[in-house]
């Protein structure tokens, strides 16, 4: 299979997830994920028409994901390291305790307590979470030393896989993550990298994102991650520029980490927690509507007499 690198190639790979995505049930998933976002932060009478009536929220949905979130990460994750087929030597004991403790170090860093906690709260709100873990040789610890595992969770409305009937993250030919970043700031990297396209980077639209909001002055930004000669590459473009070239990790496996909420066969995206709870949420709205337009109503006795008498 031929990988494709330039900047055009990339761009229509990343146009064939938009559709793919926009395809996804009734809605497709950038409008199932912004309704969904919606109504777990209360905004659930979006587009009513209905300026005489009162709109009550009853947020049981936020009640329900805050439950469940907090079951699953109310305790904290540690990693205990094993030797696997070898002796358990002494040395082989304190090598294992030395990486313990450097995981434990790694998580410490990253906020990764909180990080699970959000990753939960997306995966139950929109669907699926998604971690991307990299090494940052500028970044420094408490102690001063320099390069630290980074983790940051992405939305999965910004990682389109290659192929997205399968999940597993491994068996991608290639994943692509949009980044939506300023104009002078990609430009600023693209003449880092020495990248004789950076004068003709233009901004661009993001009609397909969840927050529509001050996108001016902003363009989209692809990192394609693929797998080549056993290792890991990648590289970052514009729809007509490349803002970093190719450059080999020299990791064996793509640095993703996808979790789909439930799974749905033959799909990269799973259904969040909230979407088939929304037809109850607004039955309850609904009804607390209606009773209070009742009450309003019907408050006061009505004077009914005979004219005639």
């Amino acid at each position: 299979m031929r990988i494709k690198k330039t900047p055009g190639e990339i761009w229509q790979e990343y146009e064939t997830g938009v559709a793919y995505k926009q395809s996804i049930g009734s809605r497709g998933l950038y409008e199932t994920v912004r309704q969904n976002e919606n109504f777990f932060i209360g905004n659930q009478w979006e587009g009513v028409n209905a300026p005489d009536l009162d709109k009550p929220v009853i947020n049981i949905l936020k009640r329900v994901v805050s439950y469940f979130v907090s079951t699953l990460v109310s305790d904290d994750i540690g990693v205990n390291a094993e030797p696997f087929g070898g002796a358990n030597t002494p040395e082989d004991k304190l090598f294992m305790k030395i990486l313990s403790q450097q995981f434990e170090s790694i998580f410490e860093n990253c906020g990764m307590t909180a990080k699970n906690r959000d990753a939960v709260r997306d995966a139950a709100v929109d669907g699926d979470c998604c971690f991307y873990c990299w090494f940052d040789p500028e970044e420094r610890d408490g102690a001063g030393n320099a390069g630290q595992v980074q983790v940051e969770a992405v939305e999965n409305t910004r990682v389109y896989f290659g192929n997205p009937q399968v999940w597993e993250v491994q068996k991608q030919p290639y994943i692509i993550v949009s980044l939506r970043q300023l104009l002078s700031t990609v430009r600023e990297e693209a003449e880092a990298n020495g990248s004789p396209d950076a004068g003709s980077i233009t901004a661009d639209d993001d009609p397909n994102g969840v927050n529509r909001e001050q996108e001016s002055g902003k363009c989209t930004v692809l990192i394609k991650f693929w797998k080549e000669q056993g290792t890991v590459r990648y590289s970052k473009t514009t729809a007509g520029a490349v803002v970093k070239p190719e450059t080999d990790l020299g990791y064996r496996l793509y640095p993703l980490a996808w979790f789909s909420w439930d799974k749905i066969k033959n799909a990269m995206h799973g259904q969040a927690c909230l979407t088939g709870l929304i037809p109850n949420q607004i039955f309850v709205n609904k009804m607390f509507a209606m009773s209070m337009q009742h009450v309003k109503n019907m408050a006061f006795p009505k004077v009914a007499y005979n004219a005639a008498l």
